[in-house]
């Protein structure tokens, strides 16, 4: 009885230790594949190092390596920063164009409250 006892234990604890899947080789450990967490930079970070790559003799990966920034990652910074690189000097004009329609909407949706008020006291009164 004790011989079944420890027979069947040992068996148990064999097949728990690892995965019965036929293609897992017994010196091989079982491992699970485990997703990478993305790295998150500050834009102070970013435009440090795509200046960087833009001024600098190096190759992207050379700077890349520096930084420990993917070579893709630093490419995508590169050319984000050459394709809106003009919106950081548009100036006061844009903004201040964006102010009046701002205070041009306010003041139309003013009017329009008013209205509505006027038009709510006239139908209840009836």
């Amino acid at each position: 009885m004790v011989r079944i006892i420890e027979a069947l234990s040992t068996e148990r604890e064999s097949k728990l230790s690892r995965p019965t899947c036929s293609h897992y080789a017994s010196s091989r450990p079982y491992r699970r594949k485990l997703a990478k967490s993305s790295k998150s930079y500050s834009p102070r970070f970013k435009f440090q190092v795509t200046l960087e790559a833009l001024t600098s003799d190096k190759s992207l990966a050379e700077i890349a390596r520096v930084y420990d920034v993917h070579p893709v990652t630093l490419s995508n910074w590169k050319q984000q920063f050459l394709d809106k690189g003009a919106e950081v000097f548009s100036g006061k004009e844009e903004v201040k164009s964006y102010e009046k329609k701002v205070s041009d909407l306010e003041r139309i949706l003013g009017k329009k409250e008013v209205e509505i008020a006027l038009l709510k006291n006239i139908l209840g009164e009836r």
